[in-house]
């Protein structure tokens, strides 16, 4: 039992230094109207002089991709609501990002756009508009804004992955996140 819960602090003090992490219980939020410069501070892989950035890995689509921690960002897409429609604020918004990962700064990376939800209503229901929404995403940034589609990925996690879990039902989990998922 002993060895237990010493495993165990060990887990939570990781978990409390990994960067990204947030280390107190503050509500997330989210960028609502990120300009292209937000997008490419966010998504641009920090230097990490004489050694590799921290990463994580993800399995996406049945295969494992690393990509550095610090290189994704959380913001807000509006869709009609239960939809997988873009409104005129989400087509301004994508339009930023298109920016972004058009510029020389991103141009040589690849990325990952995930839907997400709140843990309001059906969960099967929530995962599949998050994959829905997260292609509708990927659809507009590939034909209205001229991005390869080989460098867009794109997953759905429904309810899984909330940005507040201490307030599953808040706005701020109903959100598309990007990732740099490294070069193309």
């Amino acid at each position: 039992m002993r060895r237990f819960h010493s495993v165990l602090t060990l887990a939570v003090l990781a978990l409390l230094l990994i960067p990204g992490v947030p280390a107190t219980a503050a509500e997330p939020t989210l960028l609502t109207e990120p300009t292209a410069d937000d997008f490419i501070r966010a998504l641009l892989p920090p230097p990490a002089p004489g050694s590799e950035p921290a990463t994580r890995s993800m399995v996406v689509r049945e295969q494992t991709r690393s990509f550095s921690r610090a290189a994704s960002i959380d913001f807000q897409v509006q869709f009609e609501f239960g939809s997988d429609r873009l409104t005129d604020d989400a087509k301004s918004v994508l339009a930023e990002l298109a920016t972004a990962i058009k510029s020389p700064e991103l141009s040589p990376y690849s990325f990952l756009i995930a839907g997400h939800t709140d843990a309001v209503g059906n969960a099967a229901f929530n995962l599949t508009l998050s994959e829905r929404r997260a292609q509708a995403v990927r659809d507009y940034l590939a034909k209205a804004a001229g991005i390869e589609p080989a460098r867009l990925q794109d997953v759905g996690w429904g309810e899984a992955r909330l940005l507040d879990a201490a307030n599953p039902e808040s706005d701020v989990n109903r959100r598309v996140e990007i990732t740099n998922i490294g070069g193309r």
